[in-house]
């Protein structure tokens, strides 16, 4: 607490210290350090994730070119994924969705022990070395732990990078950061388009193992110089200025009397303010890779190959158009659902998206390609936004819930994701039908239990913050607080 400045007031809530910041305190200026942060940050979550996601994105190019052999040895159908035709990569698959999930809350028990320094570090050192055995991989068995050892890392450095556990070294993220965390993983969704130009312009000549090697040695020295720009002891300008307040007690007309269009421009795109780019948590969306790795198999492998029930090529177009609407759509929507949730509060956001869901949902079930198309873009985007708003919510586990409800959390979490895994027969019948084609149906069964894992986990905030302080609790910097 000696570094921290006289104007700033702390106060206990709980057994968490917590900071206030004085009015009209404004960020810092970016430094140059501050964009080299920017700028590797966002190298090392390119070249990470391409290492996760460009296997899913060569993959139908992979299965059709018989490049995929070292793991599906008696591909004869070039239609199917190789996941759907290997019992134990499709419960690998199955299983990371809600794994994810119920791993990030033992691993938040883990942190309380060990510190986030610790967490991060042998987080991102299995998550490297799991890396390069997933491209080396030439049996299931190595595969299978490779991934398994890649998601669990990936959940570690998620948790370490965006928990609230010591506020005077991590603030407390308002809407628009964690849209912009949670949307940054999916803008990664354009290295689809950059694996199927190498793919094409090397004439299919790439083997997958060769792409993952090349990928871990590239990546990892990025990762490691931005690990060490963002400052090994994860304290940045925020530190000192973050404010953890309820912005939601005013009536929603006050907070919206006076206000210029300008105001609220800047206010869902700060574009004045570039300090809200010092997100050197974005390692952590790494996990997001692990948690719509079953949505993407579904999205790219099946809605574009069953087009009316007819089977078609993944072309190169559809493949760029995917990967410049996904993320664009994405992270538009997680910046807007972090702003709406700032403004009208937790509860009301999480109604706004319920019509928004099915307005969205209903239409996949039309066999029109041109509709289907559009209303799978708008799904992403529901998806990203559901997300964007739980993962607003998302601290330590001290915070999550009494100690005497968590083992029952934890037991809740495990059992549903044991579900997910006896999920995967029906979808791997399924798959065989017509109905093959429509991502709604395929992957209707790990969205709900995905689901199910983020709103126990909403309830149990909402009750732990009901108790403490009577109200929902929002999570806002002091920039534009006092505009609303």
């Amino acid at each position: 607490m000696d570094d921290i400045p006289s104007t700033v007031t702390p106060f206990e809530y709980g057994e968490t210290q917590v900071l206030l910041a004085p009015e009209n305190t404004k960020p810092n200026k970016p430094k140059l350090t501050t964009w080299l942060k920017v700028i590797f940050s966002t190298l090392a979550m390119f070249f990470c994730a391409g290492i996760a996601f460009g296997y899913n994105a060569l993959k139908p190019a992979l299965v059709d070119s018989k490049m995929f052999e070292n793991l599906c040895k008696n591909t004869t159908d070039v239609y199917r994924p190789c996941t759907e035709q290997n019992s134990e990569l499709t419960m690998l698959y199955s299983a990371a969705s809600g794994g994810v999930n119920a791993s990030t809350y033992f691993l938040g028990i883990l942190q309380d022990i060990l510190g986030r320094r610790i967490m991060m570090g042998v987080s991102g050192l299995l998550w490297g070395l799991s890396c390069l055995v997933f491209g080396l991989a030439n049996v299931n068995i190595l595969y299978t732990i490779s991934f398994t050892v890649m998601t669990i890392a990936g959940c570690g450095m998620f948790f370490a990078a965006l928990t609230y556990a010591n506020p005077t070294e991590m603030p407390g993220w308002d809407g628009f950061t964690s849209g912009l965390l949670s949307a940054m993983w999916d803008t990664s969704s354009a290295v689809f388009a950059f694996f199927n130009l190498i793919y094409y312009g090397a004439d299919g000549k790439i083997t997958i193992s060769t792409m993952f090697i090349v990928y871990s040695c590239l990546g990892l020295p990025v990762f490691a110089f931005a690990f060490v720009m963002n400052g090994i002891p994860f304290r940045c300008s925020r530190a000192k200025k973050e404010v953890i307040v309820d912005n939601t007690s005013a009536p929603l007309v006050d907070r919206l009397k006076g206000l210029k269009l300008l105001d609220v421009l800047e206010y869902i795109f700060p574009f004045r303010d570039i300090w809200y780019l010092e997100v050197w948590a974005i390692w952590g969306n790494v996990a997001f890779g692990c948690l719509y790795m079953n949505f993407y198999i579904a999205s790219l492998e099946n809605q574009l190959k069953y087009i009316n029930g007819d089977q078609v090529e993944v072309t190169k177009r559809q493949s760029f158009v995917f990967s410049i609407l996904l993320p664009a759509a994405g992270t538009l929507a997680a910046i807007l659902m972090g702003r709406v949730r700032d403004l009208v509060g937790f509860a009301w956001s999480f109604v706004i998206l319920i019509p928004f869901q099915i307005a969205c949902s209903i239409p996949m079930l039309i066999n029109n390609s041109n509709l289907q198309y559009f209303t799978f873009v708008t799904f992403v985007s529901w998806r990203i936004m559901l997300y964007t708003l739980v993962n607003g919510y998302f601290p330590s586990a001290e915070y999550i819930a009494p100690k005497s409800r968590f083992k029952v959390l934890g037991i809740g979490l495990m059992i549903g994701g044991l579900m997910s895994i006896f999920a995967v027969k029906p979808l791997e019948e399924l798959v065989q039908t017509k109905l093959s084609g429509n991502f709604f149906w395929i992957n209707l069964p790990m969205s709900l239990v995905t689901l199910v894992f983020n709103i126990l986990v909403v309830i149990t905030l909402v009750r732990k913050n009901i108790q403490t302080r009577s109200k929902d609790l929002d999570i806002t910097p002091n920039s534009y607080l006092n505009k609303f």
